[in-house]
């Protein structure tokens, strides 16, 4: 956590555990960030110079595995899910916490995904929905259109089949500013999905070995092209401009130009290290930082000699 203070920098170590996924917002000239350990979700606020370190600790109902910032309707919506496989030979109801009783928990159960809903405003739960058992969700976007001059706002959801190497995307319909959703419609799709973005109403999903361009339909996903990669396991992706990073776990970094109206990518740059990555960062366009599953804080800069001449060219 960097705060600067005069011409010096205050650093502070958030915590010992490992953090699941980190985001950063601000609003009522405050700067916020919010990060998920296993069963807690963590806001430190800066509220001014003198107690910039103030922090809200929030119980969450299963395991926290991303978070997603939506400024619009001033709400965080936070991804949890959690296997009971262990528990199954074991189970007693009675021995485990109220959240059993709120999510319908039983021996049959093998999984649960919740998607958390809390107000930017004091950090309250304003709502929380349940899905299916038989698939786990493990990634989710939102993306947005226009319509007659009105915002209709929707939530992307990645699950996977459990011991099956394919999954759906859920398209739910937001309504009453973050505090009901609607389930549109699920696609099936052949592979897991293990990340999402958005860009100009269109998804990209990423899987293993596959980059799947997606545009949201009536009723279902409309499949529009599907890019291989050899080896990759897409646990991240980001964009900035017609800049497509590419978080590949096995590999490392993959950095390209997106021309989105061809639902084409174009690689010009790869890390050598930097393999297990689990977060990104764009520091400014050309610096981007890693985090990965060992621990490792990682800084990579595309030099300006190869930087300019691939933003000029295509």
């Amino acid at each position: 956590f960097i705060v600067p203070k005069k011409q010096e920098i205050d650093l502070r170590i958030l915590t010992n555990e490992k953090i699941s996924d980190i985001s950063g917002f601000s609003f009522s000239k405050k700067i916020v960030l919010a990060y998920v350990l296993k069963k807690k979700l963590i806001i430190s606020t800066i509220d001014n110079i003198e107690n910039y370190f103030a922090e809200h600790n929030i119980p969450i109902y299963s395991k926290g595995i991303d978070i997603l910032i939506f400024n619009p309707f001033k709400t965080l919506f936070v991804l949890e899910n959690e296997l009971y496989e262990k528990q199954k030979k074991n189970f007693d109801r009675n021995s485990y916490s109220e959240i059993f009783k709120i999510l319908n928990i039983n021996k049959k159960t093998t999984g649960i995904s919740v998607v958390q809903v809390l107000s930017q405003n004091d950090f309250s739960c304003n709502s929380f929905f349940i899905t299916n058992s038989k698939d786990i969700m493990n990634c989710m976007e939102l993306i947005e259109y226009k319509i007659n001059n009105k915002l209709i706002s929707f939530l992307i959801i990645g699950s996977r089949i459990l011991k099956k190497a394919f999954g759906f995307i859920y398209i739910y319909r937001i309504h009453s500013k973050g505090r009901k959703f609607r389930l549109i419609y699920r696609s099936f799709i052949r592979y897991n999905p293990l990340s999402l973005v958005n860009i100009n109403y269109n998804i990209i999903v990423g899987t293993e070995s596959f980059i799947l361009f997606k545009t949201v339909g009536k009723k279902r996903l409309l499949n529009q092209k599907q890019i291989s990669i050899h080896n990759a396991y897409i646990s991240i992706m980001q964009i900035a401009g017609n800049r497509f990073i590419i978080g590949d776990f096995n590999n490392g970094l993959l950095i390209s130009k997106i021309i989105i109206e061809k639902f084409e990518i174009n690689f010009f740059a790869k890390s050598t290290i930097g393999k297990y990555i689990e977060n990104i960062i764009l520091l400014d366009y050309d610096t981007i930082c890693i985090s990965d599953l060992n621990g490792n804080f990682i800084v990579f800069r595309i030099p300006k000699e190869l930087s300019i001449p691939i933003e000029k060219a295509y």
